[in-house]
């Protein structure tokens, strides 16, 4: 049997110099280098959505180690990023690759081998080594702090706190546990410990609450930081009906978006009850985290095969403009967004066709042009 490699690519988007009306058609200029290839771009029939064609070229294969997430909900991530650096490890280091320059520069050591989950938070990087420490370090290297341990919580009382990730909310460190799936948030000052919910799965931060969704994915509930007050914000709009509602929670832009997985459909939250379909036109099938003001998700159109057929990335800004991008047909699960790349999962096969199995994820560049 054929071994299996995973390569990490990311794709320049160059959407955001670009209209976003979604009436006109978008064609590529000439290639300019005999290694890129050109993909024409076309109006989707029945959805009045254009879409803007890849260019695709064969980019360095750089060492990111893992797999990514393809929901900010998710906070287990291993590959994180700002305007400006890439941060990723490989079998022993931390690294971070400025992107415009292609620098590298290892900020931090890590447990050989061991599991790795990042958050950023302004200029210091916390990361989580092998599901046991929580450490600090500044994005530039240097010193690099410990926070808190298994170890400590299991003196707390915690069962089996194997820690699968990390986040900083308005200066407050929350954990997420592996395996009981428990919210724990941390004061390091005060070195006071307290858990804020258990059996939480997808999950973000908004307006002084957390969102989550437990291990079926059939209600929406939120916890008031202040008070604790759990309250089910989303219900089950059909008991009889089997298999998951909510599969994705996401914040974009100062708003709160959710994925329907029964109606394969994007919502945004409503405070008010009334929540607004967005990207009524196709299937939507993954929210995509970004690092700027614009919703992006995984779409195909309606009766479309997405097995067999193309599909897109849509970016939405938020109000009523969606552009759709054709995405190279190699895409096994998009990552996140961040400036104008895109980070995803794809599978490679060797000269022979056969694929390969390894430890490490690589990426590639493609891009975008009007």
């Amino acid at each position: 049997m054929g071994k299996r490699i995973s390569y990490l690519l990311c794709v320049v988007l160059c959407v955001f110099g670009c209209g976003c009306n979604g009436k006109t058609g978008f064609t590529t200029g000439p290639a300019t280098d005999a290694a890129v290839m050109v993909v024409t771009g076309s109006v989707i029939s029945g959805t009045g959505l254009s879409v803007l064609p890849a260019v695709k070229a064969e980019g360095r294969a750089t060492g990111f180690r893992n797999s990514v997430s393809p929901s900010g909900a998710t906070w287990a991530r291993d590959l994180v990023a700002d305007d400006r650096y890439i941060f990723y490890a490989d079998e022993s280091h931390i690294i971070r690759l400025d992107r415009t320059a292609k620098e590298k520069k290892v900020i931090a050591r890590h447990r050989k081998g061991g599991n790795i989950s990042m958050c950023l938070d302004g200029n210091f990087l916390y990361y989580v080594d092998d599901d046991d420490t929580v450490y600090k370090v500044s994005i530039n290297g240097g010193k690099k702090e410990k926070i808190i341990t298994r170890r400590i919580l299991e003196q707390e009382g915690y069962k089996i706190p194997y820690i699968w990730g990390v986040r900083i909310y308005k200066g407050v460190m929350y954990i997420h546990t592996k395996y009981c799936r428990d919210i724990i948030r941390y004061f390091p000052e005060r070195k006071k410990i307290e858990k804020i919910g258990s059996a939480i799965y997808q999950s973000v931060f908004y307006k002084g609450s957390l969102y989550y969704t437990d291990r079926g994915e059939r209600c929406i509930y939120r916890i008031n930081l202040k008070t604790l007050k759990k309250e089910t914000v989303r219900k089950d709009p059909d008991k009889k009906e089997k298999g998951l509602i909510y599969k994705d929670l996401l914040c974009a832009g100062g708003k709160l978006y959710y994925l329907r997985g029964d109606k394969m459909q994007i919502f945004c939250y409503s405070e008010e009850g009334k929540d607004e379909p967005v990207g009524e036109e196709m299937t939507c099938c993954n929210l995509i985290a970004g690092a700027d003001d614009k919703l992006y998700y995984r779409c195909y159109p309606e009766n479309w095969d997405y097995r067999y057929g193309p599909e897109y990335l849509g970016v939405h800004d938020g109000y009523s403009n969606t552009i759709l991008l054709l995405m190279p047909d190699d895409v096994l699960t998009p990552a996140f967004v961040v400036g104008n790349v895109l980070y995803y999962e794809a599978e490679f096969t060797d000269e022979n066709g056969v694929r390969v199995d390894m430890d490490y994820y690589y990426y590639k560049e493609c891009s975008w042009e009007q």
